[in-house]
C-alpha cells in the first residue's frame, strides 16, 4: 500500500515516455531504458495520474467512472500505483529530490595534485608517428589512427580497411570536417604497455591488445552519437536497395548472421551498429570488419565459406573478418541516402528447435527495439520513432539453431516481401 496514507499526488516522471498501441501502453523510462507495459487497466490507472490526485482520489476516480464501489478496487488499484512509484514511473508531488554529493568539504582550498608523469617521455602528439591509418569515415566521423607499434597498427587498418577515405576521391571528406586523431604509443618505463588517447583525452593505458580494443570502442561510442536516425544495436544487410535490420544484444547471433548472408550474396552494411530514419525509412550500417567468435568461424566454414584466415583474436576474443574475405565480391560502400528499410527481424538461437519466423505484433516489435536502442541516443523523439517503425515495417522473430536456417529464414522473409 502507498506509504502516505493516500495524503501526497502522484505525478507522471518527466523522464518516462508513454507509447500507445491499440488499447495497451508501453512506459520508457529515458534513464535507465527499462520498460513496463501496461495492459488496459493498468493504463487507465496511468492515465489517472495527473498531478493532482492522490492516491484515494485515483481510486474515487476510477470507481466513478467504471461504476464501481471504491472499496471494491482501492487495494488492486494502490498496488498499481506502488508499482509504477517503485519503477520510478509515477513520483509524488514534492518530493524532494537532493542534489549530487559536492565532495569533501574544504577541498576546494587545497593544492591540486601535480600532474602524472607523460607514459610517452613527452613525446609530440602532432607529429606524424611510424604508422598512421587513415583517414577513416564512419557514420560523421572522421579519424586518423597514429601508432608506433606495427602489430598493433597492422590489426587495426584490417578492422578499419572498409571505412577508408580516398581524399583525392573525395576530398571533401576530410576538408569539411575535424578529423579526431587517435595515438597510440608505447609507455616509455614499461615497454609492454601502451597509452591511447584521443584528441589529447586519455582513453587507456595497458596491454598493446588493449590499445587495439579501446580505439575501436570509442570509434563506434562516436559513431553512435553522429549518426543519421537512431542507432541500434543491430547488424544489417542489403538485397539490392532493400535492407533487413537484425537487432540484437552482444551474443545474439548477429554478426554471425549477418556473415553467413554476406557469405551467401547479401551486402554488408554492418554488424554492431545500424541507424534507422523513423521518417525516411533509410538504414545506414557501419560497415567495420565483422568481429565473431571462433564458434562463428567453424560455423561459416561448414556453410562451405573459406577457408576463412584465423588471425589471433584480438583481447574480447573475438576474431576480424572483412566482407571480402566471407566472398563479397568488393568491399562495402555506404550509399548516399542509405537503404530503403524492408525488414526487422530479431535473431534467436535456440538448441532443438524447429527454424521458423514470428510475427510480432507492435508494442512487442517495440520492446524489442527500444531493448536494443543505444541509451546515449535514447529521447522522446527516438522512443516514438521506434514505436512507428514497429507499427509501419514488418517486425519478425527469427528462431533457429544453425547458421544455415537462420541465413534460409531471412532469405525466405526477402522472397515473401519482395515488390
Amino acid at each position: 500500500m502507498t506509504e502516505d496514507g493516500g495524503q501526497a499526488p502522484l505525478a507522471r516522471s518527466e523522464q518516462v515516455v508513454e507509447v500507445r498501441v491499440g488499447d495497451e501502453a508501453l512506459l520508457v523510462d529515458l534513464r535507465s531504458a527499462r520498460q513496463h507495459r501496461l495492459n488496459p487497466s493498468a493504463l487507465a490507472i496511468w492515465q489517472a495520474v495527473d498531478g493532482t490526485r492522490t492516491p484515494a482520489d485515483v481510486v474515487a476516480a476510477l470507481a466513478e467512472a467504471h461504476g464501481l464501489a471504491a472499496a471494491e478496487i482501492d487495494a488492486g488499484v494502490r498496488a498499481a500505483l506502488d508499482d509504477l512509484l517503485r519503477e520510478g514511473a509515477a513520483v509524488r508531488v514534492g518530493e524532494a529530490v537532493g542534489p549530487p554529493p559536492s565532495g569533501c568539504s574544504g577541498c576546494g582550498d587545497r593544492e591540486p595534485p601535480p600532474p602524472p608523469p607523460d607514459p610517452l617521455g613527452g613525446r609530440d602528439r602532432s607529429a606524424p608517428w611510424p604508422h598512421v591509418l587513415g583517414p577513416y569515415r564512419a557514420g560523421g566521423v572522421v579519424v586518423e589512427v597514429h601508432f608506433d607499434d606495427p602489430a598493433v597498427a597492422d590489426r587495426l587498418a584490417h578492422a578499419l580497411a572498409d571505412l577508408a577515405v580516398d581524399p583525392d576521391l573525395d576530398p571533401g571528406a576530410v576538408a569539411d570536417q575535424r578529423v579526431v586523431r587517435y595515438v597510440a604509443g608505447t609507455v616509455v618505463d614499461d615497454p609492454g604497455r601502451r597509452h591511447v588517447e584521443v584528441d589529447g583525452e586519455v582513453l587507456i593505458t595497458g596491454p598493446p591488445g588493449s590499445a587495439e580494443v579501446m580505439v575501436l570502442v570509442d570509434l563506434t561510442r562516436r559513431v553512435v552519437a553522429t549518426a543519421t536516425g537512431i542507432p541500434l544495436h543491430a547488424g544489417a544487410v542489403a538485397d539490392g536497395d532493400r535492407a533487413v535490420v537484425l537487432p540484437g544484444r552482444s551474443g545474439a547471433g548477429k554478426s554471425t548472421l549477418v556473415a553467413g548472408l554476406v557469405a551467401r550474396g547479401r551486402t554488408y552494411l554492418g554488424d554492431e551498429v545500424t541507424a534507422v530514419d523513423p521518417d525516411g525509412l533509410r538504414v545506414h550500417g557501419f560497415p567495420k570488419a565483422l568481429f565473431v567468435d571462433a564458434g562463428a568461424v567453424d560455423a561459416l566454414e561448414a556453410l562451405g565459406v573459406g577457408p576463412l584466415p584465423r588471425r589471433a583474436p584480438d583481447d574480447l576474443g573475438r576474431h576480424h573478418l572483412r566482407a571480402t574475405e566471407l566472398g563479397a565480391a568488393a568491399a562495402p560502400t555506404e550509399a548516399g541516402d542509405g537503404h530503403r528499410l524492408a525488414v526487422i527481424a530479431l535473431p534467436e538461437r535456440r538448441p532443438s528447435t524447429t527454424p521458423r519466423v514470428e510475427r510480432l505484433e507492435p508494442l512487442e516489435a517495440t520492446e524489442a527495439l527500444v531493448r536494443n536502442a543505444f541509451r546515449q541516443r535514447l529521447d522522446v523523439d527516438a522512443v516514438h520513432g521506434l514505436a512507428a517503425l514497429a507499427t509501419t515495417v514488418p517486425c519478425y522473430r527469427l528462431v533457429y539453431e544453425d547458421l544455415a536456417d537462420g541465413c534460409a529464414l531471412v532469405e525466405q522473409l526477402l522472397d515473401e516481401l519482395r515488390p
